[in-house]
């Protein structure tokens, strides 16, 4: 089969499956999520995973979500202490002078502990899961006897960055059993066991919203069109061999997309700014710089070589000059709250939902591909609105 037709016969194919879910929305509302209308931040999603983790919880189903947890992920050596866990959000740790949050933390009792730091969109922290694991070793000099794991929950299962973790420590936890790496996707199982097992309907209905809340937002194609997609390639030999060529050709795909956003922000850039692209590098970034701005910029980050953990934020040219905590009080005020602070950024945002992980999401590929330039567009007018912000206040000088 020609690699077009096939193309073309998928994309008629999913067409008529949405059009069939526009004839039927009155009755079957296929983009309706409950989660979704509330637009979850980290913390929220971290609140209702150990809501479902808790035995105590409202769900009312008593630890049978933490043991199914335990079971699918290889953790059952827990599973006679589970009468004894508690579950919190943001335990507050002091490790090496620091401050921590852990996500979600799970005490079985003095000597058995499970911390999950919750990453669905934000990229790392320096020495981030380093200092979660050593506190964690702590409780083990204490009680030798004890067990410890801690799990690193990415959006797409992409394991921590060397710079929240060196990967040579991090092996060494995962061949002690005390380090494991879960991606959002790996829940949707785990969420599938719990409503088989689930006795309450509307505890049921959540855990079917979350399903779709994540085959959404961490998947990033609906089920139905998944699946559609799926049965469309293993129709006969030749739709298999042109889908998977097809799929073979997916990274000079998305080269050549990121030659067009090159391109398309350089049309655009205002005259005198100017536009450093480096995709090369490990963290993978795109500067712009005012013509005020020389020791710092605006930069739009990658914490993967897989185009996850999207990010963008005022970053110093050296490590050495100082935080500015007034710019960062202006945009706190006028752009958005960032979630913290770095060694290299004063200020930053992350990305959600479609935009944050460009490794299982569509949506960064078509706006790039768009004839409008959105992507470019996105680009430009959140880095002309930090500029104004920071203009308006008279604080563009302090990045010069």
């Amino acid at each position: 089969m020609c690699h077009r037709d096939l193309l073309l016969r998928t994309y008629h194919r999913l067409n008529t499956l949405r059009q069939a879910c526009g004839l039927y929305g009155p009755k079957l509302a296929p983009n309706f999520n409950a989660i979704s209308l509330f637009s979850p931040d980290e913390l929220r999603l971290s609140q209702l995973l150990k809501e479902l983790l808790s035995p105590t919880g409202s769900h009312a189903q008593g630890s049978i979500f933490l043991e199914l947890f335990l079971q699918r992920f290889g953790l059952e050596i827990f599973l006679p202490l589970v009468d004894r866990a508690k579950v919190s959000t943001e335990k507050t740790i002091n490790h090496n002078n620091t401050v921590r949050r852990i996500d979600i933390y799970l005490n079985f009792d003095l000597a058995a502990t499970i911390a999950i730091e919750n990453k669905p969109w934000a990229g790392d922290q320096e020495n981030q899961c380093r200092d979660y694991k050593d506190y964690l070793e702590q409780l083990i000099h204490i009680h030798p006897e004890g067990l410890i794991c801690l799990i690193y929950l990415s959006g797409s299962g992409e394991q921590p960055s060397t710079f929240s973790i060196t990967e040579a420590y991090r092996v060494q936890a995962e061949n002690a059993g005390r380090f494991k790496t879960i991606g959002y996707p790996q829940l949707i199982d785990w969420l599938k066991d719990c409503r088989r097992e689930c006795q309450a309907d509307r505890v049921s209905f959540f855990l079917n919203e979350f399903i779709d809340y994540i085959q959404k937002h961490f998947v990033g194609i609906e089920m139905a069109e998944m699946q559609q997609v799926v049965n469309f390639a293993l129709e006969n030999y030749n739709t298999l061999e042109a889908a998977l060529e097809i799929a073979n050709a997916q990274s000079e795909i998305k080269k050549r997309l990121l030659s067009r956003l090159e391109l398309g922000l350089t049309q655009i850039l205002p005259e005198g700014w100017t536009l450093n692209w480096d995709m090369n590098n490990k963290h993978r970034c795109i500067w712009i710089r005012h013509p005020q701005a020389v020791a710092y910029g605006v930069l739009f980050e990658f914490s993967t070589l897989r185009l996850s953990g999207f990010s963008y934020g005022i970053c110093k040219n050296n490590k050495a000059l100082p935080n500015l905590p007034d710019v960062r009080d202006c945009l706190n005020q006028n752009i958005g709250i960032t979630p913290g602070t770095s060694n290299w950024r004063p200020w930053y945002l992350d990305f959600r939902a479609r935009y944050a992980d460009w490794s299982t999401s569509i949506q960064p590929w078509l706006d790039i591909q768009s004839d409008e330039q959105i992507m470019a567009n996105m680009i430009m007018e959140k880095t002309q609105a930090i500029y104004k912000a920071l203009g308006d206040a008279n604080l563009l000088g302090k990045l010069a």
